[in-house]
C-alpha cells in the first residue's frame, strides 16, 4: 500500500520497480463510483489545494512530458475478464486530479515503461458505501489473471 501523497507515492513505487523484476504494473486506487473504472488516460496535471484560505489550483506533474499518456494495459481484455467475473466496470478517460492520476502519470512517463504493460484501475471503496472485500478481491483477481494471460500469449 502506497501513501496518499503527491509524488512521494510514485517515488516509493519507483524504488520497488527498480529492485523487483516485473513484466507488468497494475496500480489500483479507490473511487466513489459504484463500479470499477478502467483508466485509459493519465493527465499531466494535479489539482492541489493549498494556502490560507485553501484554494484549488492546477500544477503540471512533469514539465518535460506531454499533456496526456495512455495506459498500455490490455484494457479490452480486462473488460472481458471483468464481464466474465460479473464485475461491473466502466471505461474512463479521467483518472482525476488527485494522487491516483499523479501516480498513473509518473508511471506512464517513466523511462523503460513503454516495453512493460502499465496502467491504473480504480475500485469502489471498501465498505457500506462501496463494495465488500470479496467483490474487490474478485475484481482484482480478474484483472491480474487477465494481464497474466495477456503476457503468456505475448511470450
Amino acid at each position: 500500500i502506497l501513501p496518499v501523497e503527491f509524488d512521494r507515492c510514485y517515488a516509493i513505487l519507483h524504488d520497488i520497480l527498480e529492485s523487483t523484476p516485473h513484466r507488468a504494473v497494475v496500480c489500483f486506487g479507490q473511487t466513489t463510483y459504484s463500479e470499477a473504472r478502467l483508466e485509459h488516460v493519465a493527465r499531466n496535471r494535479d489539482h492541489v489545494r493549498d494556502g490560507e484560505p485553501p484554494r484549488h489550483r492546477e500544477r503540471v506533474i512533469r514539465a518535460e512530458a506531454p499533456p496526456e499518456l495512455s495506459s498500455t494495459l490490455p484494457l479490452e481484455d480486462i473488460a472481458t475478464g471483468l464481464t466474465t467475473a460479473g464485475i461491473p466496470f466502466a471505461h474512463s478517460d479521467d483518472a482525476g486530479g488527485y494522487v491516483c492520476n499523479n501516480l498513473f502519470f509518473h508511471l506512464m512517463a517513466a523511462p523503460r515503461r513503454s516495453s512493460v504493460p502499465c496502467g491504473f484501475i480504480h475500485m469502489p471503496r471498501l465498505g457500506p458505501e462501496g463494495w465488500p472485500e470479496e467483490r474487490i478481491a474478485a475484481a482484482g483477481d480478474a484483472v491480474i489473471e487477465t494481464v497474466a494471460t495477456f503476457l503468456s500469449q505475448d511470450a
